[in-house]
């Protein structure tokens, strides 16, 4: 979501165009239209809020409907190496050697700043980016997210814990 905001895409475009999309309204989105229409003429925080819930509630669904495993970002963020380990055992595929040195290089060297990070950078020192968000939006961002979140019914980010900020998690927030 802090992603979304950052990069500053159209949201509301976007949220118009999943409006457009008869099947993934059908298949989908029904249940959150009404959501999504109120959401959908300004690029403000709750227009990537409604974005990001779209994306999610697809995904979500997709997981569920087709017995796929999810990843939560967070999860693959604190500890990178173990998870990207148990997805390659779970698809049957080879981790060996190569494949975790270069994992290592890819989620343990970047900066441990997330604010020197480029936008679009896949270099990132992943225990820094799983909580960044929360050092990124302020306490009446994230209350607006999670009242736009809510509404889409993902039974993820459900507990108080989730949704708690900087020192109420013991997070060091040293960026604004």
């Amino acid at each position: 979501m802090s992603s979304i905001l950052r990069l500053g895409w159209p949201s509301a475009e976007f949220v118009r165009r999943l409006l457009e999309c008869d099947a993934l309204m059908a298949d989908h989105l029904a249940p959150v239209r009404d959501h999504l229409v109120r959401h959908s003429q300004d690029d403000g925080m709750a227009a990537a809020a409604a974005l990001h819930g779209a994306i999610n509630t697809v995904l979500w669904n997709t997981c569920r409907d087709r017995g796929l495993r999810y990843a939560c970002f967070e999860d693959l963020c604190r500890d990178p190496l173990l998870a990207f380990r148990e997805i390659f055992d779970s698809l049957g595929l080879p981790y060996d050697d190569s494949v975790r040195r270069m994992h290592e290089e890819l989620c343990n060297e970047g900066p441990s700043d997330p604010a020197a990070c480029s936008p679009h950078s896949v270099h990132r020192r992943s225990s820094a980016m799983a909580e960044s968000w929360r050092s990124q939006l302020k306490n009446a961002e994230i209350d607006a997210i999670r009242e736009v979140w809510d509404l889409f019914g993902i039974p993820l980010y459900e507990s108080e814990a989730d949704w708690a900020t900087g020192a109420e998690v013991g997070v060091e927030i040293s960026i604004i």
